[in-house]
């Protein structure tokens, strides 16, 4: 599910995971998440997530479309 949007290079951060393309750590962009909803847990972000691509998926499937998946 993320194999293809994060990535970790020992060239890039110390080998630290980042966004593909970018030195944006994973770590970073969750940090600042929490930082912005303090109340939000992992088990949140995760639902988010789940909710999104379900209404991703649905929408491709209202479309003919193949699987987002």
């Amino acid at each position: 599910m993320y194999a293809d949007r994060i990535v970790a290079n020992p060239q890039i951060m110390v080998g630290k995971p980042v966004v593909r393309g970018t030195r944006i750590p994973v770590a970073l962009v969750l940090e600042h998440l929490f930082v912005a909803f303090p109340r939000l847990t992992e088990a949140d972000v995760r639902a988010c997530l789940a909710y999104a691509q379900a209404l991703v998926e649905a929408e491709y499937r209202e479309r003919g479309l193949a699987s987002a998946a």
